[in-house]
């Protein structure tokens, strides 16, 4: 295939902003369709795992955006990485009403499963990030594959 017959890569930064809103995206845009439905069905099935054992409550958003109150907690940076469901699913938790609350070890596994998710899915936006900086770069004198 010359590089004529190839279709012009999307830019870094649009791949990673799709594969940030909706999972498998950044694949999709690329044209790895199958990829991108494994990631998507994956990320979305070990965040909705962790919300159907721990509760929507699980996602427990802080109060404001500083440092401090970030920092108490720490698990939702992993879980906002999945998109903007983690972001929909927080303001739902805010609307429970704050006397249900696991107190078992289910809260800290829902915790744990949705940040995964997250955390997987910053590893495909990475991926496919990559994959379209290395499609728009030039090729190096027809040389193939990537050097070790």
């Amino acid at each position: 295939m010359s590089s004529a017959d190839r279709p012009i890569p999307p830019p870094a930064p649009l791949t990673a902003l799709l594969a940030w809103l909706v999972p498998g995206a950044g694949y999709w845009l690329l044209g790895e369709r199958v990829r991108a439905f494994l990631i998507f069905i994956c990320v979305i099935s070990v965040f909705g795992g962790g919300v159907l054992i721990g509760g929507i409550r699980v996602i427990d958003a802080p109060t404001t955006l500083a440092v401090n109150p970030l920092l108490q907690k720490p698990w939702f940076i992993g879980q906002v990485l999945t998109g903007p469901i983690s972001v929909v699913a927080a303001v739902l938790a805010d609307h429970v009403d704050p006397e249900r609350v696991a107190h078992s070890r289910s809260w800290e596994i829902g915790t744990l499963y949705t940040a995964v998710a997250g955390m997987l899915n910053l590893l495909a936006l990475i991926d496919a990030t990559h994959r379209s900086v290395i499609a728009t770069a030039p090729s190096q004198g027809g040389k193939e594959g990537n050097p070790a």
